[in-house]
């Protein structure tokens, strides 16, 4: 009885073993698919991201089978959306519309970009890096950015300077 004990605690060892080895091939292989596989709406995305977050998070990768991103961060670390600051999830957000917007221009007519106070939750070092992107978006778009925050206009104006692009047109209400 003891020896038909052990032959089948070694069975199932075995299946173990075969189980978690084709368990971690399945996983590094989604992983592959995932990076191989993102779209030009998320590498645009990402581009934006890694710029906003001053290269903390290095990439937006969709998550299969669900209606999610994980971002990744410079260590190689995968995180998800629902463990990031909010400030980081709203800069998540603007990077994924500013993707968004320019996967949709590149098919078809251009549209306005409207921003509505899109940086009230924003650190001071990273929205130097989003007023940049906002400089950027504008040579591509038609860009308008509403604000009761008279330093995020001076922080555009910087921007632009620094970017070569004309000062943008300002109207105080």
């Amino acid at each position: 009885e003891i020896g038909q004990r052990e032959e089948r605690v070694n069975e199932d060892a075995h299946r173990w073993a075969v189980l978690t080895i084709a368990r971690c091939l399945l996983e590094e292989s989604k992983e592959e698919f995932q990076k191989q596989r993102q779209g030009p709406l998320l590498r645009t995305a990402a581009r934006h991201f890694k710029a906003f977050t001053l290269g903390r998070y290095v990439n937006v990768l969709p998550v299969l089978g669900e209606d999610r991103v994980e971002v990744l961060e410079s260590s190689g670390r995968g995180k998800d959306g629902t463990a990031l600051s909010r400030g980081t999830v709203e800069q998540l957000h603007l990077a994924l519309r500013f993707g968004l917007i320019d996967e949709y221009a590149d098919s078809s007519e251009g549209m306005p970009v409207l921003m509505d106070d899109t940086i009230v939750n924003f650190d001071p070092e990273r929205l130097s890096a989003v007023c940049a992107s906002i400089v950027d978006i504008s040579v591509r778009h038609q860009a308008l950015v509403l604000t009761c925050h008279a330093g995020f206009v001076d922080q555009l104006r910087a921007a632009a300077t620094a970017a070569g692009n004309p000062e943008p047109n300002v109207i105080n209400l």
